[in-house]
């Protein structure tokens, strides 16, 4: 699983991968990626990364709210 966030939550990005990782909620280690959605080029780049590391994209949740 990956997930994006903006730079300035990289704590909060943090405190959640170490949550969902100490508890097993998640089969392999969570990816962070950071970056702002309203950035076309960087949600092609999100997508392109989230890729990569994980060999596949199943589904893709796009919320900036």
């Amino acid at each position: 699983m990956a997930i994006n966030y903006l730079p300035e939550e990289e704590p909060d990005a943090r405190a959640l991968a170490d949550f969902l990782n100490k508890d097993s909620c998640v089969e392999n280690e969570l990816i962070r990626i950071p970056g702002d959605l309203r950035s076309p080029k960087f949600c092609q780049e999100l997508v392109r990364t989230a890729h990569k590391k994980l060999g596949s994209l199943d589904l893709i949740v796009s919320n900036a709210g």
